[in-house]
């Protein structure tokens, strides 16, 4: 008897084959009138769409150009390094070429943005706080609040912000005392949001939404204060930012994917061009996006025990939090590890209990004796 296994792998070949035939034009029937203008419809609106993408990439060869005229000598062009990669004022005004059409989506400035980039490189390649790891931010301070505003309104315009003074002054004295932790000056913009899920969420601009089913289930302060301040960790390590950043770099790959296939398939080279789609857009959004949330998720949680054990609550609290979601979802299924913008409760729990451990010898040697 064939295993379910087996059968979904006979399945997934006949579709890869079926769609190779498809697109390759080797599997028609004979088609009516109607049927061959629409063909002529569909080639007509590819042309442009391959116009305008060539057009984008010209712009973005354009942009390399002149970094490779800025660094000619002696009447000879100048050239590209490999530690170029690194450098934002080599990047991203390519990129930003690249995907100009999303940048208005965002209220974006192309123009403004390529001039900051130049003038002040150092603001646009930042490490996260207190971690090694650095990366790529296209978002200016003005941006940030810009992005962040225009989220407010759209929450707002969802109706679930609500009015409680004992719960807003049980979270403002919380917030009040762990954002004198970070490490800039971050406005407290707390919000009281209607939501049965045990969470917050935070937005660019520095406004923080907890939930009303967060604050229902959890009455420890210690713990309150850990996702108080894991929120505010997302903040200060600028992941919106980098996320905005992130689906950018994603949406260049794009326009590089779509005009690599499209010349593959004027050469005849039809599979060629499916497999180059289907592996961008499929392992390279679960293989380049999603494990980045996840190391986000996991720098939030180390910041976050940090700047609460800082403010004076007992850093405990944050493992206890971990094993109280722990029983909420109980058996994790391998998807879900995959998947998920945030890591596996049991893993989550580990590395919490580390940090734990560490912050109370850390503060027990600094004791004065007795």
């Amino acid at each position: 008897m064939l295993d379910d296994g087996f059968l979904t792998k006979i399945i997934i070949i006949v579709c890869v084959i079926f769609c190779m035939l498809w697109f390759s034009n080797d599997f028609k029937s004979n088609p009516a009138n109607h049927r061959k203008t629409e063909q002529r419809d569909e080639t007509r609106k590819k042309e442009k769409k391959s116009g305008k993408t060539a057009e984008k990439i010209k712009k973005a060869k354009a942009e390399l150009d002149k970094i490779k005229e800025s660094r000619s000598k002696d009447g000879k062009p100048g050239k590209l390094k490999w530690t170029d990669a690194t450098k934002p004022e080599v990047v991203l005004p390519p990129l930003l070429a690249l995907v100009e059409d999303d940048l208005k989506y965002y209220d974006l400035d192309k123009a403004k943005l390529i001039e900051e980039i130049k003038a002040h490189p150092e603001k646009f390649r930042r490490k996260v706080p207190e971690h090694w790891r650095k990366r790529f931010l296209i978002l200016t301070s003005e941006y940030e609040k810009k992005i962040g505003d225009k989220c407010d309104s759209e929450v707002a315009s969802k109706g679930k912000i609500y009015h409680n003074d004992a719960e807003m002054k049980r979270v403002r004295r919380i917030a009040e005392k762990i954002a004198a932790q970070l490490p800039e000056p971050t406005p407290i913009r707390i919000f009281l949001y209607r939501d049965d899920t045990i969470n917050a969420f935070c937005l660019p601009n520095g406004s923080v939404y907890v939930n009303s089913g967060l604050l229902k289930e959890i009455t420890d302060d210690d713990e309150l204060a850990f996702v108080i301040a894991h929120e505010f960790a997302h903040v200060a390590a600028h992941h919106g930012n980098e996320s905005l950043t992130k689906i950018l770099f994603y949406l260049a790959g794009g326009v590089l994917a779509e005009n690599k296939a499209a010349n593959l398939q004027n050469e005849g080279k039809t599979g060629k061009k499916i497999l180059m789609i289907a592996g961008y857009y499929g392992g390279g959004f679960v293989g380049a996006l999603r494990p980045f949330s996840r190391k986000m998720e996991n720098e939030a949680d180390v910041l976050g025990i940090r700047y609460m054990a800082r403010a004076g609550y007992d850093p405990q609290g944050a493992v206890r939090f971990h094993q109280r979601m722990a029983t909420k979802n109980p058996k994790d299924p391998l998807w879900f590890k995959l998947l998920s913008t945030h890591p596996a409760a049991p893993k989550r729990l580990k590395r919490m209990q580390k940090e734990c451990d560490l912050l109370t010898k850390k503060k027990s040697h600094s004791a004065p004796e007795q």
